[in-house]
């Protein structure tokens, strides 16, 4: 890195700290602090959500040499997922939550609000240290000896404490803006460079020889055994696709971040449409990224490289240095600056994905615990300065566990399971007058306690011989598939909730009209940032058409622009799977 980049990098490191203490102008409640004041439209929210992590493009790079394009369909399971976006998002705008927290309270016993705030701020943390271990080992890639991870990790967490103090989640929302744009302008000069000036047609069709004559299965999405083996992951059946798009779309609805970044929105139309469009966006880069990443391996990787075991030492050190190698030589072909916006698009992205966990974290236990049981009564400044030190303190065990951590896909793991079980009795409750609290607790409980079994792989030779489906071999050891895993616990979280409702008081009448009331009064247009749940219920609702009649059924029937946007969201997803399959084939 020459001086022109690290004056870049030192600019753009200290135009977020400008940001963080702009944004706070308009932070005078803990609503502000956590909602934005609800002011973003679609546009607005589509570039917030369409911002891939740097860490996931190098990720896709090293993929890409293990085992080519096939790689992707983890990525595609996403696009699946995408349609059940198009209903959480206004779902949880019509809520009108400042904390997911708020749901808990109001539909069930606030003794509730205990048990989610210690899963939501566990849940915080654990997504704060993915995103420093995953910044941590790039920096390690991408610096070499130029820069230590150490000092610029510190910096990234020190501005990350800024915004958190200052802007709350209007800081994170800029900032990811931001940095939505920055990556469609890194892709598409990623794009540029590589195959408009580095690679023409003609060095484009040898690279494809070159792999199609030493590693054909790079160029293709046939998904096959050896995938699955040198990516160390369980076979993607039918049954694994389902479940993760079941256990994601269960558990969005209670991610501690929900709220916040649902709620952000005017209307539950921006919620929507920002939120679906982001993620087509991102998964359209992502695509980009792989073919990106197919032509470095062409260009950088030797006969002898292409020739060793994809899963060897020296192959995993070729695949992780990558991404870190190709934009080394790109930023020098650009010439003096394009270093330092690359590690400004780093550190913007890392700021917001550290940033968003701990304001949330702060917000929760100041507005649902401090607030609701300890210290009632207070100015609202008050609140909002000790969900600022929460914040703050939550920083912490993030970084402690930062350096205790290696692994990412195990914490990722965590973090898809962690929510579902808890979010089905969310949605159950939600279309199921008689969900009790104590189908919540047992479901949830319950569920966890079979999660960790299986995940300890408790029973595998009894399973194998039950099922032998549902286990396979990983590293040389017989382990239980997840598709079978998130079966099994999901199962049991509904069945018990089902049977514990049954058996149990229902909630009292007048605490469910009131909520279900909120559910029937659409987020039409703009709402002042304190009206909160309690308040919108007792507006004037819309009459509701059910789905099924009966009085403790509250399900909807689908409105046109409902199921003209599921039925949109679906065909852009078609539509990227099907562009990805044509660019492979030329």
């Amino acid at each position: 890195m020459g001086l022109i980049d690290w004056l870049i990098l030192a600019v753009g490191l200290a135009g977020m700290a400008g940001l963080g203490l702009w944004t706070a102008r308009g932070v005078r409640r803990l609503d502000d602090f956590l909602l934005a004041g609800r002011r973003y439209r679609g546009p607005a929210l589509a570039l917030f959500h369409s911002g891939n992590p740097m860490q996931k493009l190098s990720s896709i790079t090293a993929r890409m040499f293990q085992v080519g394009l096939a790689g992707l369909w983890y990525e595609f399971i996403y696009l699946a997922a995408l349609p059940f976006w198009w209903i959480i998002g206004p779902v949880v705008r019509r809520l009108r939550i400042a904390t997911t927290a708020d749901l808990f309270e109001r539909r069930f016993h606030p003794a509730t609000v205990w048990l989610y705030v210690a899963f939501a701020v566990i849940t915080c943390i654990l997504s704060t240290t993915v995103w420093l271990v995953g910044v941590r080992k790039l920096i390690e890639l991408m610096a070499g000896s130029d820069l230590a991870w150490q000092p610029m990790l510190s910096v990234i967490m020190g501005v990350s404490l800024l915004a958190v103090w200052a802007g709350g989640f209007r800081a994170v929302v800029v900032t990811g803006i931001t940095r939505g744009l920055l990556m469609l302008l890194l892709t598409a000069a990623g794009v540029w460079l590589v195959f408009g000036q580095g690679m023409g047609p003609a060095a484009i069709h040898a690279g494809n020889e070159a792999l199609a004559a030493q590693r054909p299965e790079l160029l293709s999405l046939r998904l096959t055994e050896e995938v699955f083996v040198a990516l160390a992951r369980t076979p993607m059946t039918p049954l694994f696709v389902a479940m993760m798009v079941a256990t994601m779309a269960a558990g969005s609805i209670v991610g501690p971040m929900a709220a916040s970044s649902y709620g952000c929105a005017r209307s539950e139309r921006a919620t929507a449409l920002g939120v679906v469009s982001g993620g087509l966006i991102k998964r359209a880069c992502v695509v980009a990224w792989a073919f990106l990443g197919l032509a470095w391996v062409a260009q950088y990787a030797t006969p002898d490289v292409l020739a060793a075991d994809p899963t060897g030492p020296g192959a995993t050190l070729f695949a992780d240095g990558l991404f870190a190698q190709a934009s080394h030589d790109l930023t020098a072909t650009v010439g003096n600056g394009a270093a330092g916006l690359l590690w400004v698009a780093l550190a913007w992205a890392a700021v917001e994905g550290c940033a968003a966990p701990l304001m949330v974290a702060g917000g929760l236990i100041s507005r649902n615990l401090y607030q609701r049981f300890l210290r009632t009564g207070r100015p609202e400044d008050h609140y909002l300065r000790i969900a600022r030190w929460i914040g703050l303190a939550c920083a912490v065990p993030a970084v402690l566990l930062a350096f205790a951590f290696n692994n990412l896909v195990d914490l990722i793991e965590i973090l898809i399971a962690l929510p579902g079980a808890i979010g089905l009795g969310v949605w159950l409750a939600l279309c199921w007058r008689r969900y009790t609290t104590w189908g919540l607790l047992v479901s949830t409980l319950g569920a966890y306690a079979v999660w960790i079994c299986l995940e300890w792989q408790q029973g595998v030779t009894l399973v194998q011989r039950v099922f032998p489906s549902a286990v396979t071999v990983i590293k040389g050891k017989l382990e239980l598939n997840d598709g079978w895993i998130m079966l099994t616990y999901m199962s049991v979280a509904m069945v018990l909730g089902i049977v514990t409702s049954l058996l149990t008081r229902p909630e009292p009448r007048e605490k469910l009209d009131a909520f279900y009331r909120v559910l029937r009064t659409p987020a039409a247009g703009p709402e002042p940032t304190g009206q909160t749940l309690g308040d919108a219920g007792t507006s004037p609702a819309s009459p509701i058409r059910k789905l099924i009649d009966h009085p403790d059924l509250e399900i909807p029937v689908p409105s046109p622009r409902m199921m003209l946007g599921l039925a949109a969201t679906v065909c852009a997803g078609i539509g990227i799977v099907a562009m990805t399959w044509w660019l492979a084939q030329r």
